[in-house]
């Protein structure tokens, strides 16, 4: 037993020493390759001989829209990482080993600039080490701005295309600055795959590589402003046209990530609407993805607190927020659900005083909560008071409606008529 214990044990090591080996010999490589194509060509020649073409556009000549737009779609941390996106690489080798292919690179708009200026679009790693060497380079020697500006001078957009304004002109008859908002995000989506997305191979799947960029370029706005103006019908009827569009879709690397994210706000919209049978019929029978991934788990014990809270079952609600992740045990709604469920009604209504809601629809949500506990201690001068606040800004939110019929339950017939409707 020892001695296979000992094989087994020479057997990973020799298998570690291989991968180093075999690690170090395809980064000299790369870095061989790297040094050839300098040698040929230095990178500031390089730069002066994409700046001389007389198409060369600079970043005050486009429309903010198709750069935000070109970020998104190809690297939304360009302004964070260094040349190379780690987390990036590693989805993408995953993926690769996965599927046994050399399919995706992970490349950020650093690297696919190091491609376009000095090497082949040949998969492999040797040159995607280069790539690296050389991304390195750019991000030490110029801006992320000049970076920017010299990518989208030097990538390809079908037809014959090889720089923004030749591009433009080309598809639309106009400069990059004269752009619509619907022509810079359409001609955003193409250089991840020209030969794809080109206008005119296929201009169907190039508007819906735009479409599905705007929408999700606007779900932070969407969340703003559900939380702002609590219209939670708006937000459900949008998630679920995000969520029904996207599965005509096939998404890769980040755009997968975005939609998974818009399957977990259809989630939220669902339960904000308390259409809480919905949602569980959503998680179990609809859901794209994995379901063993953290955001997933976050959603169903998102759930699974609210319908436990909805229910009463305070051993239930107990028992998950005891299991639940930090996020859930400091939230401040879920602690006073707690207590409201263990008829700590004086405590709760203590703790939900010691601090507002950090937007209108957090605000309606304690307002609502803080009314309960008055009802249920007798204070109904109190408790009306708060169900008013929640008729007058719950909007299109569940609780509104409840807020009135407490309201006109509890209230004399004299001030019925001062409920918004």
């Amino acid at each position: 037993m020892k001695k296979l214990k000992k094989l087994i044990n020479r057997f990973f090591l020799l298998v570690v020493v291989v991968i180093v080996i075999a690690g170090c010999v395809l980064a000299g490589s790369g870095y061989k390759m790297y040094r050839d194509a300098l040698n040929h060509q230095s990178l500031e020649s390089k730069v002066a001989e994409i700046q001389s073409n007389p198409s060369y556009t600079t970043l005050s000549e486009m429309p903010e829209l198709y750069l935000d737009a070109v970020v998104a779609v190809e690297d939304h941390r360009f302004e964070q990482h260094l040349g190379i996106d780690l987390i990036a690489i590693g989805r993408a080798a995953w993926n690769n080993l996965t599927s046994w292919s050399l399919r995706e690179g992970g490349s950020t708009i650093t690297q696919q600039l190091a491609k376009n200026m000095y090497f082949t679009q040949e998969k492999s790693f040797i040159r995607k080490i280069a790539e690296m060497f050389m991304a390195f380079r750019l991000e030490s020697s110029y801006t992320k701005d000049e970076i920017l500006e010299l990518y989208v001078n030097s990538i390809y957009f079908g037809d014959g295309y090889y720089c923004v304004r030749d591009a433009s002109q080309g598809y639309f008859g106009k400069d990059p600055i004269d752009m619509t908002g619907y022509e810079s995000t359409l001609l955003a989506g193409i250089p991840n795959a020209p030969s794809v997305y080109s206008l005119t191979a296929n201009l169907d799947l190039a508007e819906q590589r735009q479409r599905c960029y705007i929408f999700l370029r606007d779900l932070v706005q969407i969340d703003k402003l559900v939380l702002q103006q609590c219209d939670v019908e708006m937000y459900l009827e949008a998630m679920k046209y995000g969520v029904s569009y996207g599965k005509k879709l096939k998404f890769r690397g980040f755009q997968k990530s975005l939609f998974l994210l818009l399957q977990q706000r259809l989630s939220t919209a669902l339960i904000s609407n308390a259409k809480l049978e919905e949602c569980r019929q959503f998680l179990t029978e609809e859901w794209i993805g994995k379901k063993n991934s953290s955001l997933y788990k976050l959603t169903i014990m998102n759930l699974n607190l609210v319908e436990a809270y909805y229910h009463l079952d305070t051993d239930k609600f107990n028992s998950l927020l005891q299991k639940a992740a930090p996020a859930f045990k400091k939230h401040k709604l879920f602690v006073a659900e707690q207590m409201f469920l263990e008829q700590k009604y004086e405590q709760t209504a203590a703790f939900l005083g010691t601090y507002k809601g950090k937007n209108p629809y957090n605000e309606v949500q304690r307002q609502y909560l803080l009314g309960e506990c008055f009802d249920k201690t007798g204070n109904k001068q109190m408790a009306e008071e708060c169900m008013r606040y929640v008729s007058t800004h719950g909007n299109t939110m569940p609780c509104k409606k409840k807020a009135q019929e407490w309201i006109l339950s509890n209230m004399p017939k004299r001030i019925e008529s001062s409920i918004p409707n």
